[in-house]
């Protein structure tokens, strides 16, 4: 194939209008031939087509479409024209006008025109690659910036036009594999594209607006694509990932259709900005810093079952097997404790090293002064956290801290005020009856809790105050600099503290004189902390 190069244009052209008169092929010519088909990718008829694309360019004649079915109506067997230089534009050999020059009609593109002239083969790949992608960075350029009140062309017409004109790219064919409705698959290919230029899920509304110019369209498909049990979010071609007062607000791709519409490459690069939602906090497992925590051996155990069972395989294996027992998929986890043993970021490090969005709820955000509004906040609370689960990748964690504080136990005296908050309480026993996902609760508090929570919580592990051993590990971890082995070990079995008190030592302590820094002055600090609120006042200053 090397010999080929040197003159590989001239050699197209003779070897094509050899074939074109009838005449055949020596075999070393007709090996020749099939060398450029395989160094092009193209077939026989592509080539021959190609052959007089490049002889009219050498003799620096223009050509269009017309000239060409001039010069190939007496082939026999009939070329077919319109595959053949459809196949070459796929390629990337051939541009049609405005795509790389100023005049209309086909042209053999600057990457195939550098090959042509210098040989080098990388530029057949620059053909290749430059010509990936054309239907999604068309797409693309729709959202890569404000779009004004005023445009030449409606946004719905380009996306059509932009579906029949490039039918046969891969995205295209992958989209027509998806749906056989044509407006889901512009959807498809509007909030793909909206994806990679904004970085954020699509507004229902902005789509809706892009693909029906007519207004009473666009309140019929509104009305249908808000609903959550549409087609398009059952069959998870869409993902909603807002939902208010149970109509879908905002979507994106099913994260099983992003694999198939978007390169792997440019998945990679998505930095999906979750929509904000007054009830919880989204937290990316990427941005936890990595703690290492230090339990008692016996709960250490029950830790390491919990990693296991938020790894991917596992969670979808347990889920399949609830699922096979008629039960509801889903992962619930009540962490008692008393306060500081580290049950929050214990969650946090689950959620780091199983690779899994953390996402806390803000239950005072669920309370308000209107009467019924509770409940509803309530149900808002559930849908959100269900409808951005799902737009997930990966089953986030979804953190319920301080638990107590919204878990009381519901009252039977029966004046209006009790009757509203056992009404809460029961909402909440019957949302969390049935989530699908994965819910974890922190509180130090368990005796307020309604006794019907506990059968909500599947795991029910209590996070232990950690033994002498640990004592021992959290104190020299953190002041081994400022005191003896021998102190620091006396100073962990004389008391019982929690990592979370034994961190407020070290603020405290670091602020005093490096030379004031020492055993005694520790312990100091940790009676004072292990006295809370009991010690009274403490006066300014060191």
């Amino acid at each position: 194939m090397p010999d080929l190069l040197p003159e590989i244009d001239r050699t197209i052209v003779q070897l094509g209008k050899k074939s074109c008169a009838g005449v055949h092929f020596s075999p070393a010519e007709a090996q020749q031939w099939r060398d450029i088909q395989q160094l092009l990718d193209i077939d026989h008829q592509a080539t021959l087509v190609l052959g007089i694309i490049i002889a009219l360019h050498l003799e620096g004649r223009g050509f269009s479409e017309d000239d060409l079915q001039e010069k190939t109506a007496q082939l026999q067997p009939p070329v077919q024209l319109r595959s053949a230089v459809r196949g070459l534009v796929d390629k990337g050999y051939l541009v049609r006008g405005d795509e790389e020059r100023s005049e209309g009609g086909l042209h053999i593109s600057l990457a195939l025109e550098g090959f042509l002239k210098t040989r080098q083969t990388h530029y057949l790949a620059i053909c290749r690659t430059g010509n990936q992608h054309i239907l999604l960075n068309k797409a693309m350029g729709w959202y890569k910036q404000e779009r004004g009140h005023f445009m030449f062309e409606s946004l719905q017409s380009q996306i059509f036009k932009s579906l029949v004109d490039h039918h046969n790219d891969p995205l295209a064919r992958q989209l027509r594999r998806l749906s056989s409705q044509v407006y889901e698959q512009m959807a498809l290919l509007a909030t793909a594209a909206h994806s990679l230029a904004q970085q954020k899920s699509m507004d229902l509304g902005e789509l809706v607006g892009d693909l029906f110019p007519n207004r009473v369209e666009q309140l019929l498909c509104s009305a249908a694509w808000a609903d959550p049990q549409n087609p398009l979010y059952t069959q998870n071609l869409l993902a909603p990932t807002q939902l208010i007062d149970g109509r879908v607000k905002r979507i994106q791709l099913h994260p099983k259709i992003e694999g198939k519409l978007i390169p792997a490459a440019l998945r990679r690069s998505i930095r999906m900005q979750a929509p904000k939602s007054p009830y919880f906090e989204i937290i990316d497992h990427q941005s936890i810093q990595a703690i290492p925590l230090h339990y008692n051996k016996s709960f250490d155990t029950q830790r390491q079952e919990l990693i296991e069972l938020l790894g991917e395989k596992r969670l979808r294996a347990y889920f399949g097997q609830l699922q096979a027992g008629g039960m509801v998929p889903g992962l619930q986890v009540m962490l008692t404790g008393a306060a500081g043993t580290g049950k929050t970021e214990l969650v946090r490090q689950l959620a780091r090293l199983s690779k899994r969005n953390l996402m806390i709820v803000r239950l005072e955000e669920t309370r308000d002064k209107y009467f019924g509004e509770n409940e509803k906040n309530i149900s808002r609370l559930f849908s959100e956290l269900t409808a951005t689960a799902r737009a997930m990748s990966r089953l986030p964690i979804i953190l319920f801290n301080e638990a107590d504080s919204f878990f009381y136990a519901r009252a039977n005296r029966g004046n209006n005020l009790e009757n509203l908050e056992n009404s809460i309480v029961t909402q909440f026993l019957n949302e969390l009856e049935r989530f699908e996902g994965i819910l974890f609760a922190t509180t130090n508090y368990t005796a307020s809790m309604d006794k019907a929570y506990d059968r909500r919580w599947g795991f029910k592990h209590n996070v232990p105050s950690p033994d002498s051993a640990v004592r021992q590990l959290l104190i020299h971890k953190l002041f081994r600099d400022f005191a003896s082995t021998e102190a620091l070990n006396c100073i962990a079995a004389k008391h019982a503290f929690a990592p979370a008190q034994l961190n407020n030592v070290y603020r405290k302590l670091i602020l005093h004189k490096p030379e004031q820094c020492n055993a005694e002055l520790i312990e100091k600090l940790l009676l004072q902390e292990l006295s809370g609120w009991a010690r009274g006042r403490t006066p300014v200053g060191f």
